[in-house]
């Protein structure tokens, strides 16, 4: 009994031990197809393609900042104290806004005497023009009076000659009325003579009181400048970037007021290795790059002087800037320099977004040579390649499977 007992046991134990690993070959065969296929759908197959190899200039990288290179400093061209401040710091403003006006009764009270004074001379000054011109024609008229005498006097003359021919009239009388003429003649003569002086000294006379008339004229409007010049305007369209004085501030000639900065006409300054300083001419193109974006200037001087090791360059920038360019800005730039360098590039494969990471292989003869090539960038058609391959290479793109990015 206790034999049969044993053997139905160990049919049993036989039974689960066979159950146990057809389970676990199934399972076993099971994940390894599982893992085919999912390897399968997701592997990005080897791509073969053709190297291409271009020439390009050398770009030169630096960084630097954004400034605005046209500022005016505005200067106090009279003394007193600030009446009265339109704007503040970062306000925009035009060209001929009123900024700050300066309170100066000194000088309020000088302009307003010297505006009576210039009225005292106009007035003596339009008097006596108007006795010159009196004057001249009192002598025109006397003048014409004369001549209109002498006229008169000849035509009598005239009329006599034939009655004192014929004995009508004595030869006296006749010679009287000569003598009438010679003197109306003598009359004429002195009074031409006289409108003739009087009018160049008329001239003289009137461009002497004109000279005086137009001298009140330019102290009222010298004045009259320095009256204007209390209030201080913006010379350009831009924003304030400075103002060091405050309303009811005492403010003395020539202290700094304020700053005014073109905000729409920026540059900047590149720093970049003193070495490729003599590889850069002007009007060469400038990318500037900042995490926003990138904007494209054109370099406007190259400093030779070197500081730190580095030389200066200035790119003037577009006048259309994006809203994200803004004066202080840290940027980057990629400046073209004369010097000519080779990309090598090939097609890009549609597969390429499968994967983040790739090898590049070389294809001689048939064969895969492993290279330290690797993908510097990508566009939209092509990928570019860092330096070591050939013109017509064949080379092969494997995805390189020991990065954690190998699936999508």
């Amino acid at each position: 009994m206790q034999n049969i007992i044993e053997t139905k046991s160990d049919y049993f134990r036989t039974k689960r031990s066979r159950i146990f690993w057809i389970t676990l070959l199934l399972s076993l065969l099971t994940l390894t197809v599982i893992g085919f296929t999912f390897i399968n759908n997701n592997m990005v197959p080897d791509t073969q393609l053709t190297v291409s190899v271009a020439e390009q200039p050398a770009q030169a990288r630096g960084n630097g900042k954004v400034f605005a290179p046209e500022r005016y400093v505005l200067s106090s061209t009279e003394s007193g104290f600030i009446e009265q401040v339109y704007v503040s710091q970062g306000y925009r403003v035009q060209v001929g806004e009123p900024l700050i006006k300066i309170a100066n009764p000194e000088l309020f009270r000088e302009f307003k005497e010297v505006q009576f004074e210039a009225d005292d001379i106009f007035a003596s000054v339009a008097y006596e023009q108007s006795q010159l011109a009196l004057e001249l024609d009192a002598i025109a008229s006397d003048l014409a009076k004369a001549r209109s005498e002498l006229k008169g006097q000849r035509l009598e003359v005239d009329a006599n000659q034939k009655l004192r021919e014929y004995g009508i009239i004595s030869a006296v009388k006749f010679e009287q009325l000569k003598l009438k003429v010679e003197r109306a003649e003598m009359d004429v003569s002195n009074l031409l003579q006289r409108y003739n002086a009087y009018k160049k000294g008329y001239a003289s006379q009137n461009a002497a009181l004109q000279a005086k008339r137009k001298a009140a004229e330019e102290k009222v409007a010298y004045f009259k400048s320095r009256i204007d010049a209390l209030t201080i305007t913006s010379p350009i369209d831009g924003v304030v970037k400075e103002l060091e004085l405050a309303q009811g501030e005492a403010i003395s000639v020539g202290n700094r007021v304020l700053e005014i900065v073109n905000d729409k006409a920026l540059a900047a300054d590149i720093a970049i290795p003193q070495y490729l300083g003599f590889k850069i001419d002007l009007n060469a193109v400038a990318t500037i790059k900042s995490p926003n974006g990138e904007v494209e200037g054109t370099v406007d001087f190259v400093d030779p002087i070197v500081r730190d090791g580095a030389v200066m360059v200035r790119v003037k920038l577009p006048q259309d800037l994006p809203s994200w360019m803004s004066m202080g800005q840290s940027i980057e730039a990629a400046i073209t320099t004369s010097s000519i360098t080779h990309i090598a590039f090939v097609n890009k494969p549609k597969e390429y977004s499968h994967s983040e990471q790739w090898r590049v292989y070389r294809l001689v003869n048939g064969e895969r040579v492993s290279t330290d090539i690797t993908i510097i960038s990508a566009d939209q058609d092509n990928l570019f390649l860092t330096p070591g391959l050939n013109h017509g290479e064949q080379i092969v793109l494997v995805p390189n499977t020991t990065s954690s990015t190998f699936f999508d």
